[in-house]
Formats: structure tokens, C-alpha cells, sequence
């Protein structure tokens, strides 16, 4: 579902759009939308209507997915935390230990405790500082964005009675609004830009706060 959503997101991007701007405005905005395709799994709305659960099976299925997604989410908050901070500690100082900042961070920000020796490149397994460095932040980021674009299409466009449990499913003014607000602009705007004029306001945590974390 995660891949779909840059799938779908590349794929309604506006052919009037000049061709070197047709791509998503940021990473921001296209892992965004990514993360709230692949949450949208745990949400009652997809589960029941897509997925199919017995209405036996439901309500156990669902209060499951919701407090595994929360957990997801302010784990991953927690993560990514590490990811950002150790390549700015890295590129602004890369002859320092690199293994104690990185355990440093692990613990400081995933309660996690040093091993004996942090001589070993621990940091260098995860594959993104190798392949697809100073990205990591794209992804909260996301979650922040993708919560916003959420909250707007359900008390904006939609106006159902709990956004924070739908999926949109079989709701077109919801494709609708991310084929023309999100996805046609292409690269013609910022992500600053982009997010102002779909959502009404700046990107801002609020959402992502009231969804996951209170």
C-alpha cells in the first residue's frame, strides 16, 4: 500500500504540467501520501469495507490495528529522530566517534542501551545513510503532512463523523481533491507552497498529535 501511494501519486500528476515539474513537489509530499496509503490497512473503514473481516472478527480486528498504528507511529517518530541527528552529527563532524553518537542517540531517543564496544560500524547497516542519505526526515514529515491532508479531506471535503477511522473508501470527492490539490500540481509549487494551498494552512504537527498521540 505504501508503494501504491507513490504509484498513484506519479500517475495523476497533470500532463499540462511542463515535463521537467512532473514530479512529486518533495519527498515530503510524495512519502506522505505514501504513509497514509500503508496506514490506511489498520483503519476500520478498510479493514471492514475492503478487507472484508467477519463482523464477528471486526471489532477485535480494528481496536488491534488502531493501537498497533499508534504504536507504529510514535515509535517511528522516536527512530527517525536518531536517523536526522546522526548524519547531522556525522556531516558536521565526521572524524568524531561515529559509533557512540550513534549508540548515543539510541539510547537517548529509543531507550535502547550501548553494547560493551561500540567500535563496530553499527550505523552503516542501515541502508539509507549509505544509499539514500540526509532523507530520513522526509518520512515524519510525511506523517506530519499526511495527517493534515487527512484531517482537511475529512472535515473539509468529506465531513464524516471520525476521520481519524476512514479510509475514504467508495468516497470519490476524496480521490478527487488529491487528483487535483495534491497530485496534478506536480512540481509547480513548493512543499510549503503545495501544502498551504491544499490544506488552508502551514504544515504544522497538530494533526499528527491529535491522531496518534493524545
Amino acid at each position: 500500500m505504501h508503494e501504491i501511494g507513490h504509484a498513484v501519486y506519479d500517475n495523476n500528476i497533470s500532463r499540462d504540467v511542463p515535463f521537467l515539474l512532473r514530479e512529486a513537489s518533495h519527498s515530503i509530499t510524495t512519502e506522505g501520501i505514501a504513509m497514509m496509503f500503508g496506514a490506511m490497512v489498520k483503519s476500520e473503514d478498510w479493514l471492514t469495507k475492503i478487507r472484508r473481516l467477519d463482523p464477528d472478527d471486526a471489532a477485535r480486528v480494528v481496536t488491534a490495528a488502531k493501537k498497533a498504528l499508534r504504536r507504529e507511529k510514535i515509535l517511528f517518530a522516536r527512530w527517525t529522530q536518531v536517523m536526522v541527528r546522526f548524519e547531522h552529527g556525522m556531516y558536521t563532524n565526521p572524524d568524531q566517534d561515529l559509533g557512540k553518537l550513534w549508540w548515543g542517540l539510541k539510547k537517548q531517543y529509543q531507550l535502547l542501551p550501548a553494547p560493551e564496544s561500540t567500535d563496530r560500524p553499527d550505523y552503516a547497516a542501515k541502508v539509507h545513510i549509505l544509499t539514500t542519505p540526509v532523507y530520513y526526515h522526509s518520512y515524519l514529515m510525511g506523517d506530519l503532512f499526511a495527517a493534515q491532508v487527512q484531517h482537511h479531506i475529512a472535515t473539509k471535503v468529506l465531513k464524516p463523523s471520525d476521520h481519524k477511522i476512514t479510509a475514504f473508501v467508495g468516497d470519490t470527492k476524496a480521490g478527487d481533491y488529491l487528483r487535483d490539490q495534491i497530485f496534478a500540481p506536480g512540481n509547480l509549487h513548493s512543499w510549503n507552497e503545495l501544502t498551504r494551498r491544499a490544506t488552508g494552512e502551514p504544515l504544522t504537527a497538530r494533526y499528527f498529535a491529535e491522531q496518534f498521540v493524545r
